[in-house]
Formats: C-alpha cells, sequence, structure tokens
C-alpha cells in the first residue's frame, strides 16, 4: 500500500517539476519579449524628443523673424512720421 503512495506522490512531484519548469520558461521569454518592447519605446521616445528641440527651435526661430519681418515696417512708419513732422515744422518756420 504505502508503494502506491510513493508512486502517487512520486508522479506528482514529477509533473510539478514539470510545470515549473515549463512556467519558468513562458517567464523568461515574456521578461525578454517586455525588455525589447521597453527598449523600443525608450529609442522611440528619445527620437520623439530630439524631434520636439528642432522643431521648437524652428518655431523660436521662425516667430523672431517673424517679428522683426513685421515690426520693421512698423518702426519705418513710426520713423517716417516723426520724420515728416519735424520736415513739416521746418517748412512752416520758413
Amino acid at each position: 500500500m504505502q508503494d502506491t503512495t510513493l508512486t502517487h506522490a512520486n508522479t506528482f512531484f514529477f509533473i510539478t517539476t514539470i510545470a515549473v519548469v515549463v512556467g519558468i520558461i513562458i517567464l523568461l521569454v515574456l521578461l525578454f519579449i517586455f525588455l525589447r518592447i521597453l527598449r523600443a519605446v525608450k529609442s522611440v521616445s528619445g527620437r520623439i524628443e530630439k524631434m520636439v528641440e528642432k522643431t521648437s527651435d524652428k518655431i523660436e526661430s521662425e516667430q523672431v523673424s517673424s517679428f522683426a519681418q513685421k515690426s520693421i515696417p512698423l518702426v519705418l512708419s513710426a520713423v517716417s512720421f516723426f520724420t515728416k513732422k519735424s520736415k513739416d515744422r521746418k517748412a512752416s518756420k520758413k
């Protein structure tokens, strides 16, 4: 009677050992896949950061040049306005 109990115990431990080994192998494969996904995400986020930085630099430089292009006619008109007044004053004094 004891022999059958040992046989059942041996079978149980054999099946359990196989299940644990298969489970560990599956877990290692999943961890490997997860690490590859994390590396891909890291490289993509690095690329996105570089692109955002380049784009923000472009936008800043375009805004500065756009501001300069818009402000030059305003400055010139203001200067001409003041110079016309001073010419008009000089002409009226004569």
